[in-house]
């Protein structure tokens, strides 16, 4: 009775080792001969090459993506300069036809004054016409011929009076004429300031657009490199496809070189529990 325990103990731990070693041997993967081929090798080599050159493009795609949306910025910022100085120039072509205007009003003033003065000296030439033609003989004629003191007194201050207005027409006159040329000038002056306000600022705004041009030209370029860069991304990417395809195919291929299962017993063939319900050990 002792044997025949005895005998079943050995039994189950025979069973024991023997499943022990049958799920080592199934749970272990494939062992192929040396590792990688060298094709494989090849392969996994150039696809981590591939992998590099598309690091480095997303990250030269990345920074490009950054100037460009700068440059955007910038672009925004010299559009609102820009129209900042449409305003001004807006502004100041006003106030440049408001002062046109005003010159314009102004020379129809001293026109008319022009026209007055004009008169005023015909009237004094022809005065200045008669007494010389007349000369001092006419003067002491009416003079001469007063009928009495009395009139004699009155011929002197008339003709004083009319030197006298003449004298002060010629003043009035000089005085006329140097206002209509200092508002002439002034008036001119004006003009010509206001014109070069607005050529100045017309010049800055020409500058201004210069510099929008020149960047988004910049900015067209660096889009245009973009693109590029995210075209060599893409095939980059469809070349790491092929090559791990490329990779799991080879490695698919090759053939198991592992051991060769065993019986797991060198020294008997015999089965002890045949196929069917199995005996239970203990």
């Amino acid at each position: 009775m002792k044997r025949d325990h005895k005998g079943l103990r050995l039994r189950a731990a025979a069973a024991l080792a023997l499943s022990a070693m049958l799920f080592i041997s199934f749970a272990l993967p494939p062992v192929y001969a040396g590792g990688d081929s060298a094709a494989v090798k090849g392969k996994k080599n150039e696809l981590a090459g591939v992998n590099d050159k598309i690091d480095d493009a997303k990250d030269a795609l990345s920074e490009g993506k950054a100037e460009s949306k700068e440059l955007s910025v910038q672009i925004r910022e010299l559009e609102n300069k820009i129209y900042q100085k449409e305003v001004e120039i807006n502004d100041k072509q006003i106030e440049i036809n408001d002062t046109k205007a005003l010159i314009s009003e102004k020379i129809e003033e001293l026109n008319a004054k022009q026209q007055e003065i004009d008169g005023q000296n015909e009237d004094l030439n022809r005065r200045l016409r008669a007494m010389y033609k007349n000369g001092e003989t006419g003067m002491l004629a009416v003079l001469f011929g007063s009928s009495s003191m009395t009139e004699f007194m009155t011929n002197i201050d008339m003709v004083q009076r009319i030197y006298e207005s003449d004298a002060d027409l010629l003043v009035e006159m000089e005085d006329a004429y140097g206002v209509i040329v200092e508002k002439k000038e002034e008036l001119q002056d004006l003009r010509d300031v206001l014109i070069s306000e607005e050529e100045a600022l017309q010049g800055q705004k020409d500058s201004l657009a210069g510099d929008k041009a020149d960047l988004a030209a910049k900015k067209r370029a660096v889009d245009a490199d973009n693109k590029e860069l995210e075209r060599q991304i893409d095939k980059l990417n469809d070349e790491a496809k092929a090559l791990t395809a490329e990779i799991i195919k080879l490695q698919t291929a090759e053939s198991y070189v592992g051991g060769v299962l065993l019986w797991p017993s060198q020294a008997s063939k015999y089965v002890s529990s045949p196929f069917g319900n199995r005996l239970h050990f203990f």
